[in-house]
């Protein structure tokens, strides 16, 4: 969940100052009167009584608004982890970016906050650190809980609005935007839907990609899509059913959709080469069991490239389990997974994959004198989070020869964990591995790089 913050801390401050001025001031020009100088008994007026109470309840609110309100600070918190989503451009289902959406959700918020569903960061922090780690620390998930505990207090009311969040860099636009050449129909019988389609263009020249990504017209129906540089030898092969004679060349990936997730920017010194002449497939996954009524959708692809050779050259490779059976009511099945690596250049980042009945799953660096460190780990598999994940730069894996990864996936296939379908939700009995969102994966997609000189 994206939350935003906003309070002008500034404009409180402001109200704050007047105010104190202000009392100064009529401190300045009061005057005791000669009854009560002489020692006399002074009556005070019932408006005064009131005015004092008023005050009061003045000094009160002000108090409420510097501390644990929506004007002093769950405003700019909201902004600064929760809005990039919670937009009315963002991926989530509802915006958080004013005073009312803010005060409609508040317990929700609250709630999603400490239990840490949101902002939704998957991976466990004991594995390797991340870039843009969404996690909040504990002194920010105390200032929500004390939001709470006061009731829930909105604060300051001319603060209407949750600041913008931090500028993010796939807010700049795409150097690029073209379609896929036609839309894809949908049967009326189908729940999952593949197809593989060209984007509306080819490279006129060699290009460096930093990042790109896909849209849909429709959201909440793409199970995934794979972009796939297709070389000019291929071109007149890449348009079929399911891709197989373009998608098998994992190395050629630049990037795609799955739910939770969209176009991540590689490092600032790596980008993806594509030939002149080189075109690009969309390995397209819909899943329509919900989506009464939706009979095409015709994707989008961004791109964004970069003027000049980076330092670095990336590429992906696969680690993955394509041959299992998950049994019927078995709530913690087991899967392992291996793959092989580049034998030189660096680890900067993973793609972890699996579907509905997942729970969690970690990856491992196996080197060949047996040693071995943690690549990702993920307690809490949510289907609908998933994300392309970038290593800090001083977590970077490098890669030498024998080097191998290890996969663990585990799967809950009890009745509870069953999806729903059409409002009804099915029984269990073995689930296949398989590409279907109903059916199971256990993969995760490698991000490696090496200097473009080799």
């Amino acid at each position: 969940m994206s939350y935003k913050c906003c309070r002008n801390s500034g404009a409180v401050a402001a109200l704050t100052a007047v105010l104190l001025v202000f009392g100064a001031c009529q401190r300045a020009e009061y005057q005791p009167d000669a009854q009560l100088q002489d020692g006399g008994d002074v009556e005070q007026s019932t408006d005064s009584a009131a005015d004092a109470a008023a005050d009061a309840d003045a000094d009160a609110d002000m108090q409420d608004w510097s501390e644990h309100s929506f004007s002093a600070s769950i405003a700019e918190l909201i902004g600064s982890h929760c809005a990039t989503c919670h937009s009315e451009t963002g991926m989530a289902s509802f915006s958080l970016t004013d005073r009312a959406d803010v005060e409609a959700y508040g317990p929700s918020i609250v709630d999603s906050v400490v239990s840490r569903r949101m902002p939704p960061w998957l991976p466990d922090d004991g594995c390797r650190p991340m870039v843009h780690e969404r996690r909040l620390d504990e002194e920010t998930i105390g200032q929500f809980v004390a939001w709470r505990d006061a009731g829930y207090p909105m604060g300051d009311p001319r603060v209407t609005q949750v600041p913008a969040p931090a500028a993010d860099p796939l807010a700049e636009a795409p150097s690029l935007t073209v379609n896929a050449v036609r839309s894809v129909e949908f049967p009326d019988t189908e729940i999952d839907v593949y197809d593989c389609v060209l984007a509306d263009f080819r490279f006129e020249e060699d290009t460096w990609l930093r990042a790109a990504g896909v849209r849909s017209d429709i959201p909440g129906i793409m199970h995934h899509a794979t972009l796939i540089i297709v070389s000019p030898e291929d071109m007149d092969q890449a348009e079929g059913t399911h891709c197989e004679d373009v998608s098998r060349h994992i190395s050629s990936f630049v990037g795609g959709f799955a739910p939770g997730s969209g176009a991540t920017h590689l490092p600032e010194d790596t980008a993806y080469f594509v030939q002149a002449g080189s075109g690009i497939a969309i390995d397209l996954h819909y899943s329509l069991a919900n989506a009464d009524g939706v009979e095409r959708d015709r994707a989008v692809v961004d791109l964004w490239t970069r003027d000049t050779a980076p330092a670095f050259r990336a590429f992906g490779a696969p680690a993955t389990n394509l041959d299992f059976t998950i049994p019927a009511f078995d709530a913690e099945y087991l899967v392992h997974g291996n793959g092989t690596v580049p034998a030189s250049g660096e680890l900067i980042g993973v793609i972890p994959h699996m579907h509905l009945r997942a729970t969690e799953t970690a990856a491992w660096l196996i080197h060949e004198d047996g040693s071995y460190e943690c690549l990702y780990s993920i307690p809490r598999w949510d289907f609908e989070w998933q994300q392309i994940y970038h290593f800090r730069p001083d977590s970077v894996v490098p890669l030498s020869p024998g080097d191998r990864t290890s996969l663990r996936c585990v799967y809950d296939n009890s009745q509870a964990n069953q999806p729903i379908v059409n409002g009804e939700q099915w029984p269990a009995g073995p689930v296949e591995s398989g590409p279907s969102t109903y059916q199971e994966m256990c993969t995760v997609g490698l991000i490696v790089r090496y200097p473009h000189t080799q």
